[in-house]
């Protein structure tokens, strides 16, 4: 059963589509500026020249590491 713009028409008429919306722009609004933050902070913490900088590296790359150490072990 063929609708055509039936469809777009009844989600423009749906409130549930309106907050949803509304929502999903929120947290973009929120979310992005707020990792590009954090990511920029995180690499100058990594580029900075202090005595833990091999520490804060160390701390920051584990995670990616340690399934591929698992991985090769077993």
């Amino acid at each position: 059963m063929f609708r055509g713009l039936a469809n777009y028409r009844d989600m423009i008429h749906d409130p549930v589509f309106w907050i949803s919306l509304r929502n999903t722009l929120y947290y973009a609004a929120m979310a992005l500026p707020a990792s590009v933050l954090v990511s920029i902070g995180l690499a100058l913490l990594l580029n900075a020249a202090c005595a833990v900088r091999r520490f804060y590296r160390t701390i920051i790359f584990l995670p990616s590491l340690v399934p591929a150490v698992a991985s090769a072990l077993l």
